[in-house]
């Protein structure tokens, strides 16, 4: 019996140790604990990441790309072009540069969560250190055993926990003038923000869209070291609707040492409408850079007991723009708001009251 037990945790044992060497070794499945909160909530640090490899990535997929045997990075798909991936922490403000799809090595298969692990671990600890005559060797002395799970747990992070990595190592180029950050403008145009030292800008030759729509832009120009980049409403609705916040970009443009060509990917901050109700009249806030259709549907009566009539009608509401609608006066009246955000269906109910 004390034979099968030992056989029984070797074999489990030998099991863990070829999954946490799984990323080194090249094995199809393998574990990666979590460091940091670039993935907060959804991991937290200390949760196990369960990867197996797959060569179909898709958007949406929390994966594992690698620019070495030990240094990785865990985080979501949010977009592809051509033989590049785009990641992105779920809690960070922007996306990682474009990852070589051969970079990717494993997709989040499951997660343990780290209450789970720790708390398997001890009592697997415990188990062995109360039954250590029949797992130890005779004269095996208690620090000794201390000793080793603390090497055994320090090897094991080191070799499963994802690291922070300087991602300019797999930018496809490395262009001689540095993207510093971006913005968008009230206007909805774009700026592109530079930094170049002893460069400057000399004209645009091209600037265009292709992602949520295939488009060629005309209204670009310079301003110092910033590109502004004038994007038709329609695109940013077309994005809005289809529930994609990713704004693919290209520009080309002239130095006066050279030329500069890049394509970024850049977070839209879409937002929801806000709605309010005052005196009979509906006020609709709308932040966006472009309009947004609004659906009404009016339910009202003018006595207790008798039937609702109801009307239904459209509002565009401006961008950047509050609008003001006014209610017929009725004794009861509800107003059924239905618009889109993110690509879902918003539905809202409003009781209108004077």
């Amino acid at each position: 019996m004390k034979h099968l037990k030992k056989v029984i945790i070797g074999s489990i044992s030998l099991i863990l140790v070829l999954l946490l060497m799984g990323k080194i070794i090249g094995l199809p499945v393998a574990l990666f604990v979590v460091s940091g909160n670039s993935m907060y909530p959804t991991l937290k640090t200390g949760d196990i990441v369960v990867g197996i490899t797959d060569k179909n990535y898709k958007n949406g997929e929390v994966v594992v790309w690698c620019v070495s045997k030990t240094q990785c990075v865990i985080h979501r798909i949010v977009g592809t072009y051509n033989e590049y991936v785009i990641t992105k922490g779920d809690n960070n403000p922007y996306i990682d540069p474009p990852i070589l799809y051969s970079n990717v090595k494993y997709k989040e298969l499951f997660v343990i969560p780290n209450y789970i692990w720790i708390l398997i671990f001890l009592l697997v600890a415990l188990y062995i250190f109360f039954n250590r005559k029949s797992f130890l060797p005779s004269g095996f002395s208690i620090s000794v055993l201390v000793f080793g799970i603390y090497v055994l747990i320090s090897v094991i992070l080191l070799i499963t926990m994802p690291v922070e990595i300087e991602t300019s190592s797999i930018l496809p180029y490395q262009p001689g003038v540095n993207l510093t950050g971006y913005n968008f403008n009230s206007d909805g145009s774009v700026s592109l923000n530079y930094s170049a030292e002893n460069i400057s800008f000399q004209n645009i030759k091209s600037c265009y869209i292709l992602s949520p729509v295939s488009e060629n832009l005309t209204q670009c120009f310079i301003n110092n070291q910033t590109i502004v980049i004038e994007v038709p409403y329609v695109i940013y609705q077309r994005a809005y609707y289809n529930g994609s916040n990713i704004l693919e970009v290209g520009i080309s443009a002239e130095l006066d040492k050279g030329n500069l060509s890049g394509i970024y990917y850049l977070n839209v901050p879409f937002q929801k409408l806000e709605f309010s109700i005052d005196n009979f009249t509906l006020f609709i806030r709308n932040g966006n850079f472009f309009p947004v259709d609004v659906n009404i549907t009016l339910d009202y009566a003018d006595f207790p007991g008798r039937q609702f009539d109801s009307k239904s009608f459209e509002l565009r509401v401006p961008q950047n723009s509050e609008l003001a609608y006014p209610f017929e006066k009725h004794a009861y009246e509800y107003v059924d708001v239905q618009y889109i955000y993110d690509g879902n269906q918003i539905f809202l109910k409003y009781y209108v009251s004077g």
